[in-house]
């Protein structure tokens, strides 16, 4: 006789009955239970118990839409989404019968996402889950980081969807990548260094114009973002989405070509007409020569600058001492303009030539700012035909007057030095590799520092007097006297070199050469 209770059959418990579709008879041995749901609990405990309980009426029938399984949550992993335990009415129900009991059931699809399926997008889980789809066929189209290099953030949505929207990189939700709500949530916390509406555009894929500005260092000017052809100043996007972008041709010439004049740089840039070198005066800064051998000015080939010229109201040139080119004898600036440079990495000195010349190491600092600058040292280096004396760093003719330290004959000697340099020869073309010296001794000291007394009298021109104190001559083996003095009877022979040794009188000498006698021992002239 049928009970209608409860009881452990082999594949699960079921209900006590002869009627009805998931009846199973009990045998007399059977254990029952009054309830479902304490049968599950003490004979299938390892099933999940509203899964059990609602196989265990009798009324439950797969093929049956009137059955309601335990309508709570499972994975299909297959698919990467949560699956409802329900009759899957057909179309995209989230049902599906779960096939066995121990699978781990969940109370919601939020919750199944959550706990089975972190490493997909919850939201986009979440949506195919309950929508009865695929993670895969999901479309949130909300935004995230592209790895694609023009297009910063991309729209999550089929790429061949019907809709034609160029913004969709497809679909990641099953990857689990972050997604923003906007583009612009995706530009502004992802790349926070972009500029949002260049970002915005490029995320878009559509060829949207932004209208901004940014720098063409090669045309020297700046261009418009915009449609090639539809405007002078259009020349397209940047290349490069990290190319800073401005709100007008003035504020772009202002931060990225300050050197250039600024109406000369709006009006190319405005026009789409690059300037030449003659429209660019060029910064007006030092910078090192193509050879790093000494400095030159930015600014047009062989042009002088004077006072009053456009490239002083671009970049005045401060605390040098040039001389006035055009006669007023009040500006400051030089001549030595070298072109202009549009190379964006070029260092520049402002107005410090001296700065400049310290960058270059194997140029000294003054030798390189005087070829820099066109302006004697007034040093003294060692004579290139003749390195057993030194000459003076002046130009021939220079009379003495406020700042002449060095005057210089129009015969090109020295006429006038704080030391004494009276005599010395006078060069104004000195080369790179030029040792410049502040004093006619320190010269002779480092280049002829065997003999440093006599290369200052050869430069001067003048004969040194001697000691009159006596030294070895071991060519003749004699004492000989540290003099010039030529005349017969005397022991003058030439001025003792650094090395020799001196002695006050010809007896100390002579003891020096004690194996001749006096009378052989002692030079003496006929």
């Amino acid at each position: 006789v049928a009970t209608n209770i409860f009881w452990a059959a082999p594949e699960g418990c079921r209900t006590d009955c002869t009627t009805g579709a998931n009846c199973a008879t009990a045998p007399a041995s059977a254990v029952l239970y009054a309830t479902a749901d304490e049968c599950c609990k003490k004979a299938n405990a390892w099933v999940d118990l509203d899964y059990c309980s609602s196989r265990a009426v009798s009324t439950f029938d797969e093929s049956s839409s009137s059955s309601t399984g335990s309508n709570n949550w499972f994975v299909d992993y297959e698919d990467g989404v949560c699956r409802q335990d329900c009759y899957p009415a057909g179309g995209t129900s989230p049902c599906e019968w779960a096939d066995n009991g121990s699978l781990r059931f969940y109370d919601s699809s939020t919750a199944c996402c959550k706990a089975a399926l972190a490493s997909n997008n919850e939201a986009a889980c979440v949506a195919a889950s309950e929508s009865g789809s695929t993670i895969s066929t999901v479309q949130t189209r909300k935004w995230y980081v592209s790895t694609s290099g023009d297009q910063p953030c991309a729209m999550d949505c089929n790429t061949s969807s019907s809709s034609g929207d160029e913004a969709c990189g497809g679909t990641v939700s099953k990857t689990g990548v972050r997604l923003y709500e906007s583009v612009a949530e995706c530009c502004s916390t992802a790349y926070g260094w972009l500029n949002k509406d260049l970002c915005a555009a490029m995320s878009g894929n559509t060829g949207a114009d932004t209208d901004l500005w940014y720098v063409d260092y090669g045309a020297n000017a700046c261009k418009k973002d915009c449609a090639v052809g539809s405007d002078p100043a259009c020349d397209g996007r940047p290349d490069d989405i990290t190319t800073p972008m401005y709100t007008s041709a003035a504020a772009c010439c202002s931060a990225k070509l300050s050197w250039i004049d600024k109406d000369t740089c709006e009006t190319s840039s405005t026009t789409g007409v690059d300037p030449t070198d003659s429209d660019s005066p060029g910064t007006g800064e030092w910078r090192k020569n193509s050879a790093w051998s000494s400095c030159v000015l930015d600014c047009t080939a062989g042009d002088t600058i004077e006072a009053g010229d456009p490239i002083i109201t671009v970049q005045p040139i401060t605390g040098t001492s040039f001389s006035d080119n055009s006669g007023a004898g009040t500006a400051v600036y030089s001549d030595e303009c070298d072109g202009v440079i549009s190379d964006s990495s070029a260092v520049f000195y402002d107005a410090s030539v001296s700065n400049c010349c310290k960058s270059i190491n194997w140029v000294q600092e003054e030798t390189c700012v005087s070829i820099s600058t066109g302006v004697v040292s007034q040093m003294f280096f060692a004579d290139p035909s003749d390195r057993t004396k030194c000459v003076a760093h002046q130009v021939p003719g220079t009379a003495a007057g406020t700042g002449v330290t060095v005057a210089c004959a129009g015969t090109g000697d020295v006429v006038s030095a704080p030391s004494d340099a009276t005599g010395v020869t006078c060069q104004k073309d000195i080369t790179p590799d030029t040792k410049l010296y502040s004093t006619l001794e320190k010269c002779c000291e480092a280049n002829v520092n065997w003999d440093s007394e006599s290369c200052v009298h050869e430069s001067r021109g003048t004969e040194a007097p001697g000691s009159l104190k006596y030294y070895v001559d071991w060519t003749l083996s004699q004492c000989v006297q540290d003099c010039t003095v030529v005349g017969s009877g005397s022991s003058c022979k030439e001025l003792a070199k650094k090395w020799d040794v001196l002695y006050n009188d010809a007896n100390s000498c002579c003891e020096r050469l004690s194996w001749l006698s006096r009378s052989k021992c002692v030079y003496i002239q006929t």
